[in-house]
Order: structure tokens, then sequence, then C-alpha cells
């Protein structure tokens, strides 16, 4: 589990947009969402080369990415995010 926050200058978060890119063996689950034990949105990454986008109304200051546990699952894969709000100063 992933717990990405947005940077403390950061004030009324509004939106937020997630990137995900590399390779994987085998299809990936993610589940997304402000609490761990409330998934707001689950997807679904197929094997190979992944390219994924996810842009959406945030409203929250945090965000929770979970990748199920999946032993046949290996492969290389990077992260980005982005919270979009308004600065504080």
């Amino acid at each position: 589990m992933l717990e990405l926050t947005k940077y403390p200058e950061q004030a009324y978060i509004h939106g937020l947009e997630i990137e995900i890119s590399g390779d994987i063996i085998s299809n990936q689950e993610v589940i997304i969402g402000t609490d761990p034990d409330k998934p707001y949105q689950h997807i679904k990454l197929k094997k190979g080369t992944v390219d994924f986008q996810y842009s959406s109304d945030w409203y929250d200051d945090n965000c929770y990415i979970i990748l199920p546990k999946n032993v046949t699952n290996k492969g290389d894969l990077t992260l980005s995010y982005r919270f979009q709000g308004t600065s504080k100063y």
C-alpha cells in the first residue's frame, strides 16, 4: 500500500492525476481510495507494457494506492502523481 499526499503548501485540493508506466508479466489490479478500507476506484492493468493515466476530481489531502498481493506478478512500474490545488500563500 502506498499513501500519496499533497505538498504542505497546497490548499483547496480539487483534482488528482496519476501516471503508471513500466512493464509487468501478469495482469495487476490497482485500488485507489481516500481510505485503505473504502476503495473508490478499481483499475486493471494488463500484462506487458503499461502506460496508464488517471485524472479525476479529488477533494482530499491524500490518496491510497493498493496493489493486492500476487506472488506471480513481477515487473518494474513507476508511479507519478500530482494533486491539483492552490497555494496557501
